[in-house]
């Protein structure tokens, strides 16, 4: 299966993450603002979505570029790194992502800043996981 890690990062703690789900199974990386021509989605089976906390919710950055692009019928893992709570971003990100099965999705609490290592295991074997199921 290929899979495409895509992601929004402003502090640096989601793009942390990213690069270990990206090494652990061997995935594409795109980052948002996308760069150049964009990303074909439809050559990959899995698409791992990350993004930063920010007011409780998903960042507008992110908002505007999923409500613009199109991506259907994936399989999509969402994940977040958050400061204090996670707030609704799991349920707006499933509310922008209508169409495409979510595969998982789980929580980074400043990943680079507390138990970088511990999360760091626990971001690999959770993309293993879903690249396994």
């Amino acid at each position: 299966m290929k899979a495409l890690v895509l992601y929004f990062s402003l502090t640096g703690n989601t793009k942390f993450i990213s690069h270990i789900i990206r090494d652990a199974i061997g995935a594409d990386e795109a980052r948002i603002p996308l760069q150049g021509e964009g990303v074909q989605f439809e050559n990959y089976d899995v698409i791992f979505i990350g993004t930063p906390v920010w007011a409780f919710g998903v960042p507008r950055p992110l908002q505007r570029f999923l409500e613009k692009t199109t991506i259907s019928q994936k399989r999509i893992a969402i994940f977040c790194s958050f400061s204090f709570i996670q707030g609704i971003v799991f349920s707006g990100l499933r509310g922008l992502l209508k169409g495409n099965t979510i595969v998982g999705q789980r929580a980074f609490r400043e990943p680079r800043r507390y138990k970088s290592k511990y999360q760091a295991a626990i971001a690999r074997e959770w993309a293993q996981a879903i690249m396994a199921s």
